[in-house]
């Protein structure tokens, strides 16, 4: 086929029709296309499933302002797929004729231009394209390889109301409503607006559109979707990142997606990032480092869980301005994969709050938590390169007992004995237990960082795993350590004490993190992080060993003691009164004792 000239004519072998015109008017299962053949202009309706599905119904905006529709059929403007007798002929029509010795014959005609099948595979008035600018955009859509950006969030693409996709800047207007009053009278209430996208515009609804959303009140301020979406559309452009741009239920939200790419390739992110900032790389095409994250990456490269990673932007006629963050990763505490949103900006229509915002400066500002937020969650993969072995195990679990972080507690001790009879039995101290239990048995549902995360195991990711399951599955505490202690179904991590304990244990874990990692760079070892640290161990851990011998009480009949040097305390059981005699004691380990 001939770069220079493609026809949408009966010589064009390929299933898909290709027209260059702009929209006349849609509805939520049909868009009706004006665009000029080679006998003049015309119109063609297509229904929105019959759209080549990278495309869309919204077509491929062109430079010159048109766009590019690509579709397998189009309705035949004959009989316009019906039977019933209106402006044109119908698909098929039957004549009657009585004949001399009085029966009848019924002849069936089909439509000309269809031959009775309602659709046409060519246009009856073709359109030949010839702009060298539209060639090569118009070979792809005719051979259905046209490469549509692809959404990070793909959910959101189904298109919501009716699953059809919209121009994203499609151009709604606002009127005000008008009421029968009870006398018969119609009458303007200027305080309350009804919005209209008037691409839907045609005699069914009195050229007005279709109705978008809800009606508003005085409170409400009318903002086009352009202006919100523009600067970070913009910003991807510039940066050449793959994106996509669409609007949904009926043009009343409009969302840009982002791609930025996965965390097998980290350091495409980190580019990718610094172009939607608009920093400009050195003349070795290399952009500013993060000496943090230079450390970090000195590790034995070993990856942590799959990112998909990208930034989605909506405009709501019916809601807010909302940037999210947006996620698809394999969920190592529950080994599900999951796409989730973090959100990172929500402003609402209400009031003069949308016109008091720069969206330039905002928009700025939002790539910059961006990338904070992307330079997090690489930190968090890097765990995998901070081990915690042996002595180290300990020290976490007194941290977090000492600060009592998140309802970490040293348990209490009952008068019974082990099965084993090794020692009595532990009572409460339910998060303790579970953290045993999640360190030695990393392949339990809630925590999978066992045989298929091999690389995680007995790192400072796994101790994040543990916490994390911990806190959002709620696990029963099965050991031989004490009696029972039930959990429940895993809790949703949107309640607030739930998100404040994952903050915390975030937090902890982070700051275990960077103190590592800021030793070995003021160490200057020639060692590999995981080494160095195996070596000579992490100053925040090391420091919770006791300087001096303390007691501290656990209540009105427990208290813990530490030996000079050690860890994890001795729970002492002791009398009620004055004297508090110690009745029976137990070393606290982090030893295992699984159920026997």
């Amino acid at each position: 086929m001939s770069k220079q000239e493609i026809e949408n004519d009966a010589q064009c072998a390929d299933p898909h029709i290709v027209v260059i015109g702009s929209l006349d008017h849609m509805t939520d299962t049909k868009v009706v296309i004006d665009y000029e053949g080679t006998s003049g202009p015309d119109l063609i309706t297509v229904t929105r499933t019959d759209f080549d599905p990278n495309s869309g119904s919204i077509g491929v905006a062109l430079s010159d302002g048109l766009r590019a529709y690509a579709f397998t059929r189009a309705i035949c403007p004959t009989c316009n797929n019906t039977n019933t007798q209106g402006d044109g002929a119908p698909r098929f029509t039957t004549i009657e004729v009585t004949n001399e010795d009085g029966t009848v014959t019924r002849n069936k005609t089909a439509c000309a231009t269809c031959d009775g099948k309602g659709t046409l595979k060519v246009l009856p008035n073709p359109q030949s394209i010839t702009d060298p600018d539209h060639i090569d955009t118009v070979d792809s859509l005719q051979q259905g390889t046209y490469g549509a950006d692809v959404p990070m969030a793909s959910m959101s693409r189904a298109g919501g109301m009716s699953g059809a996709l919209d121009d994203w800047n499609a151009n709604i207007t606002h009127q005000t409503a008008s009421f029968v009053n009870q006398k018969g009278e119609f009458v303007e209430c200027g305080d309350v607006v009804q919005h209209f996208n008037t691409d839907y515009a045609c005699e069914d609804n009195n050229y007005l559109g279709v109705l978008v959303g809800r009606t508003k009140g005085s409170t409400y301020t009318s903002v086009q979707h352009g202006p919100k979406i523009q600067p970070y559309l913009d910003a991807a452009r510039a940066a050449g990142l793959p994106h996509n741009v669409y609007g949904t239920n009926r043009g009343r939200d409009a969302i840009l997606d982002i791609g930025i790419g996965d965390s097998r390739n980290p350091q495409e992110i980190s580019d990718n990032i610094n172009r939607l900032m608009g920093r400009a790389p050195d003349t070795d095409g290399n952009f500013p480092s993060n000496p943090m994250q230079d450390i970090a990456d000195s590790g034995t490269g070993r990856r942590g869980s799959v990112i998909n990673f990208g930034l989605q932007v909506k405009h709501s006629f019916d809601g807010a301005f909302t940037v999210n963050i947006i996620m698809e990763r394999l969920i190592c505490t529950n080994g599900m994969v999951s796409t989730s949103a973090r959100s990172m900006v929500s402003i609402s229509h209400k009031g003069d709050t949308m016109a008091r915002v720069d969206d330039k400066k905002l928009a700025a500002a939002v790539m910059a938590m961006f990338s904070d937020t992307w330079d997090e969650m690489r930190m968090v993969d890097k765990m995998n390169d901070i081990p915690i072995l042996g002595a180290d195990v300990d020290r976490v679990l007194a941290l977090l007992c000492n600060q009592k972080i998140a309802g970490f507690r040293y348990p209490g001790l009952s008068n019974i004995k082990q099965r084993d009879g090794s020692d009595y039995q532990m009572s409460g101290g339910k998060k303790f237990r579970n953290f045993l239990d999640g360190m030695e048995n990393p392949n339990r549902a809630w925590v999978r960082v066992g045989d298929d995360f091999a690389d995680k195991r007995n790192t400072l990711n796994h101790v994040l795993n543990v916490l994390t399951g911990l806190e959002t599955h709620n696990p029963a505490a099965r050991d031989g350590m004490g009696g029972l202690i039930m959990g429940s179904t895993p809790k949703p991590t949107t309640h607030a004490s739930k998100q404040e304990g994952l903050q915390a244990f975030h937090r902890v874990c982070r700051a275990i993190q960077n103190s590592a990692i800021e030793d070995y760079k003021n160490s200057g070892s020639d060692l590999s992080l995981p080494d160095y640290i195996a070596e000579n161990g992490i100053p925040m851990l090391m420091e919770v060993d006791r300087a001096e011998a303390a007691t501290v009480s656990g209540g009105k009949t427990h208290q813990f003691t530490w030996a000079e040097g050690s860890i994890l305390p001795t729970i002492e059981v002791v009398s009620a009164d004055l004297n508090r005699d110690v009745l029976r004691s137990r070393v606290l380990t982090t030893q295992y004792v699984a159920v026997a």
